[in-house]
């Protein structure tokens, strides 16, 4: 059982994060969201070094045409693990699939973002029915035995003493994330604060590299979550949307998901990293509101990147339909 006296205190100002904390009880974790709006409902993932605060601008922005549910994995933000918890991957996967049944969420749009993925896509197969589309952005859902170079990165910064000492002193992922990650804006100091204050203690900021550290020798796990994809996704439609310059881009992540989802439309988010969520978000969230009408209408359209005109610019031969 979660420790009532561990629970921590919302660290975010209220002007950044205007929404009603809510919490259920979720074999055994106290888990942390929030639900905003009315309408098709999007379920927002978040990625390690983060919490459902990341989602922030996109649930202020899209609560007014859909229903907006954000949570925090167990021992992220304000979510509290069950004591006895390891918090493997598919611990994860369960309590998301857990929450998904115990609010009652169906028809859901599954919105993802790095290890948001694995994790979504495996608590999706737990219960198929429920889920209807994805948006996935700077991700993967697949064993990384051909992406070695990723693989061997995470396997440093999970495994590094170095790394863990200075993400420990320094709560370094989550300042990495809320300075250097956003291309083409800097975030306000309070929310550079937020997403320090979001990690306050030693063992906190240790639960980021442990699931990294889960996600570069989960092979057997993310086997069990591409075929559950492969079973019951791939004729679902979905929404790809990476970073121009995400290093996992560049190596493949994104064409993978279009043969994987052969409903897609894939749009690539000039000049962002791996974080365009705090980049771009205005675009990002343009992106989805004109994907979700499309569904609405029973089109999704744009399917099949290769039926486009190749950009010389952008090797995966997606257009790049912002400007600078």
């Amino acid at each position: 059982m979660w420790d009532r006296a561990a629970s921590p205190r919302a660290p975010w100002p209220t002007e950044h994060f205007p929404f009603q904390s809510r919490y259920v009880d979720v074999d055994g974790h106290r888990i942390h969201y929030v639900d905003e709006g009315k309408g098709p409902v999007l379920l927002f993932l978040h990625p390690a070094p983060a919490a459902a605060f990341m989602y922030r601008e996109f649930i202020a922005a899209l609560r007014e045409r859909f229903r907006c549910v954000a949570l925090d994995y167990p021992g992220f933000g304000l979510s509290v693990a069950r004591s006895d918890s390891l918090l493997t991957l598919e611990e994860y996967a369960g309590a998301v699939a857990g929450f998904v049944d115990a609010v009652d969420l169906r028809a859901i749009t599954l919105v993802l973002h790095d290890a948001g993925g694995p994790i979504g896509f495996r608590a999706a197969a737990m219960a198929p029915d429920r889920y209807r589309a994805f948006v996935v952005s700077d991700t993967f859902a697949f064993p990384l035995r051909k992406f070695r170079l990723v693989r061997t990165v995470l396997r440093f910064v999970s495994t590094s003493v170095a790394v863990r000492a200075l993400n420990r002193r320094l709560n370094l992922l989550p300042r990495l994330v809320s300075t250097v990650a956003p291309v083409r804006r800097r975030l306000p100091r309070e929310v550079r604060r937020t997403y320090r204050a979001l990690f306050p203690t030693p063992e906190s900021r240790d639960r980021i590299l442990d699931l990294l550290r889960e996600l570069a020798r989960g092979d057997d796990f993310l086997e069990r979550t591409e075929e559950g994809i492969r079973r019951h996704f791939r004729s679902r439609p979905a929404l790809l949307m990476y970073g121009q310059y995400d290093p996992v881009r560049l190596l493949g992540f994104m064409r993978r998901f279009e043969q994987m989802f052969p409903n897609h439309r894939s749009r690539v988010v000039r000049w962002e990293g791996h974080f365009p969520h705090e980049g771009s978000p205005e675009r990002m969230i343009a992106e989805i509101i004109d994907w979700m009408e499309d569904a609405e209408k029973g089109a999704y359209g744009e399917a099949h990147a290769g039926r486009r005109a190749a950009d010389p610019a952008h090797p995966d031969g997606v257009s790049l339909p912002w400007q600078p």
